[in-house]
């Protein structure tokens, strides 16, 4: 929302709270397998059938969807806050490879 408000020309808020942002919706962070076992609500199966709906045949990499893949400058200050036990943790704190 934020790239596309940015690319609008929309004013942007001073600031934004992210709290365990899912940004890739490919599901490829490590952390999706590697937290599995601890995580009780979030699982990459249930995240990639969300994605194919939302999605609708459309590319998972595409910037507005999957901001992992987006060009971020120009963004308010983000907070970015995301446990440890979290499938969503790479989402939180990496770029793609």
């Amino acid at each position: 929302m934020l790239v596309s408000l940015r690319d609008s020309g929309v004013s942007m808020p001073a600031c934004i709270w992210c709290s365990s942002p899912w940004v890739d919706l490919e599901a490829i962070g490590g952390s999706m397998s590697a937290k599995a076992a601890i995580d009780p609500l979030i699982q990459k199966s249930y995240l990639l059938e969300l994605a194919a709906a939302y999605l609708n045949g459309a590319d998972s990499r595409t910037p507005l969807a999957s901001p992992i893949y987006a060009n971020l400058r120009g963004l308010p200050p983000l907070l970015i806050q995301v446990g440890s036990a979290e499938t969503l943790l790479d989402d939180g704190c990496s770029s793609p490879a």
